[in-house]
């Protein structure tokens, strides 16, 4: 066995048979590379458990086992010892573990590590580890091949400065813990990393996979992603269990995020320390105007903990007739309440900082002003958890939209967007014998409310659902996944954003990465955005746009439309690190004032 570790890269999986410690996965992912000619080795060292009688019966007879597959029951330490120094990586393919030991073992000898990237391995193993997701045998299959690649050529992640600590002191930080009452949020021996706290209070309880939710759960996701020895990325949200407010780690969102087994997890109360970080991309206005009355931020800044929030826009102020009675009030509230307590306000673009500062002077001139950043979004939607499926009929769809010039629309129905202007000028061209196609990607927005409360939501849903060109020259595509929605964004012939208010306008950039041409209203932060990569319309009237869209169309046909290819954007893992610069940046840092 020791001659074949030398023959071919091989992996080393260490623990006992069981179903969540991910072996079957693993099996049936090397069968797939064996199958395909890839020379790699495997090494499962771990007794029969519970319930694995048929994987156990399988690796006994296996044809490739003392070949390339070797499954020892038990083993000495000196020969776990040499197989931790002879083999190329450990596996560590498990769906749910309390710590993770052999990670540890593994960085004792500078074995590199394959981790699946379930919470407690990213915080144990953080940057020193490469991840993978995916309980199919076909996902792990390609991330080992990539792995391999990537060892091939020096490049897989490094375990040997992964942070471990010895009996010793681990023995010494219990003392530490249960006698002197000390907090410890890192493994590592030689300080305490600070903790990213990452507010995630209202996605934690229903993620609604649009807006706001797809911000917070890609830039979580790259955050976990580029977990770092600096920091110990966490996120958290509000409660008032107990009858006051706090926060608890948010264990079992992030095993829900994972898709792994959260039974017996516990969402502790968070504990901070001075050097802490807290986050808040997340909009969740009541609770945090609640507990900021109860003194909770001052708190924290006081002990020593960096208070950042997100600020997405400010319409509900700045335009209320666009939203249900008293959502100008409730905002108002967060508003006072996020500037009077954070450090620093992020915005997701330039003009709403100038938004906000302006605000501010108005209506808070007296206060002092938080420190200001501005942090574009990204735009690979890919990074965001991308939902998958399409339906029945997307092929027809595709094909009637790649047919003639289509404008898509992607966003949630809300009395801002500019559906009832978009609808009245395509029913003018139709009527002037043009052919083109609007479609329109979203679902009908703020259903939780009662008509009378929903603005203009009602009549562009029966426009809609009435529609005599529904289904032929009008596509309404309700929650469709992200994987449809690329597909739309490859057949059509130009993005059309007529909203007459946006924080960022996140449909540019991700039609930008298709090189799809943009049609957009003239408003700040569009020309911010994306410049003179578009072409830009003013007025509210169906007139105003349909004279917009033919103006385009006449361009198109010679073929001197703008190309959006050249306009910059960030992916969200660079999103992910400049926040992170932000947030751990120095005080007096002139590029974040």
């Amino acid at each position: 066995m020791l001659a074949a570790l030398n023959a071919a890269p091989t992996l080393l999986l260490v623990g006992t048979l069981e179903p969540r410690k991910g072996q079957a996965q693993t099996l049936a992912a090397l069968e797939l590379l064996w199958q395909q000619g890839v020379a790699v080795n495997l090494v499962i060292v771990g007794k029969n458990g519970w319930l694995v009688d048929a994987l156990a019966k399988k690796l006994e007879e296996h044809p490739q086992r003392e070949q390339r597959l070797f499954w020892l029951p038990g083993v000495s330490d000196e020969m776990l010892q040499k197989l931790y120094q002879g083999c190329a990586a450990l596996l560590a393919p498990s769906e749910g573990e309390g710590f993770g030991l052999p990670l540890i073992e593994a960085a004792q000898h500078q074995l590199p590590i394959i981790a699946r990237g379930i919470p407690v391995f990213r915080e144990v193993a953080g940057e020193h580890a490469y991840y993978f997701e995916g309980k199919q045998p076909q996902a792990l299959a390609d991330a080992i091949q990539q792995w391999l690649a990537l060892h091939a050529e020096g490049k897989a992640p490094p375990s040997r400065e992964l942070p471990w600590l010895t009996w010793a002191q681990s023995a010494q930080q219990l003392m530490e813990a249960t006698v002197h009452g000390h907090s410890y949020t890192s493994v590592a021996a030689d300080g305490i990393a600070p903790q990213l706290l990452v507010d995630v209070s209202a996605i934690a309880r229903e993620d609604l996979k649009t807006g706001i939710q797809r911000v917070v759960r890609a830039q979580l996701a790259e955050l976990l992603a580029q977990h770092s020895t600096r920091y110990q990325v966490l996120p958290v949200y509000l409660s008032d269990e107990g009858g006051r407010w706090h926060y608890c780690y948010a264990r079992r969102y992030l095993h829900t995020l994972a898709g792994t087994d959260s039974y017996g997890v516990v969402d502790e109360e968070v504990k901070v320390r001075a050097g802490d970080v807290f986050y808040s991309p997340d909009f969740y206005p009541g609770a945090v105007t609640e507990a900021a009355r109860t003194g909770l931020y001052q708190r924290w800044r006081a002990a020593g903990v960096s208070i950042n929030f997100l600020i997405h826009d400010l319409l509900p102020v700045l335009r209320p007739e666009f939203f249900p009675g008293r959502v100008d009030d409730v905002f108002e509230k967060w508003l006072h309440t996020i500037t009077s307590n954070a450090d620093r306000l992020l915005c997701i673009s330039g003009a709403v900082a100038d938004e906000t500062r302006e605000w501010l002077r108005q209506h808070a001139p007296q206060r002092t002003v938080p420190q200001f950043a501005v942090l574009h979004h990204g735009a690979d939607i890919a990074a965001s958890m991308p939902s998958t499926g399409l339906p029945d009929d997307a092929a027809a769809v595709l094909a009637d939209i790649r047919s003639v010039p289509s404008f898509l629309m992607v966003g949630t129905i809300e009395p801002r967007k500019g559906h009832l202007q978009a609808l009245d000028a395509f029913e003018q061209l139709w009527a002037a014998g043009i052919d083109v196609r609007l479609v329109i990607v979203g679902g009908e927005g703020w259903k939780g409310l009662p008509d009378s409360q929903r603005r203009t939501i009602p009549a562009i849903m029966a426009r809609l659902r009435s529609h005599p060109q529904l289904g032929r020259r009008l596509h309404w595509l309700q929650g469709i996944s992200d994987e449809y929605l690329e597909q739309v964004y490859q057949q059509c012939a130009c993005l059309l954003f007529p909203s007459e208010g946006e924080g960022f306008g996140l449909p540019l950039i991700e039609a930008a990465r298709h090189d799809m041409p943009l049609l957009t209203r003239d408003i700040p932060v569009f020309r911010e955005i994306a410049g003179a990569h578009a072409q830009y319309f003013s007025g509210t009237s169906g007139a105003a746009l349909a004279a917009a869209v033919q103006e385009w169309l006449r361009l198109h046909a010679a073929g001197q439309t703008l190309g959006s290819s050249a306009m910059p954007w960030h992916t969200w893992a660079d999103n992910a690190r400049i926040l992170t610069n932000i947030l751990f940046a120095a005080p007096a840092d002139p590029q974040h004032t």
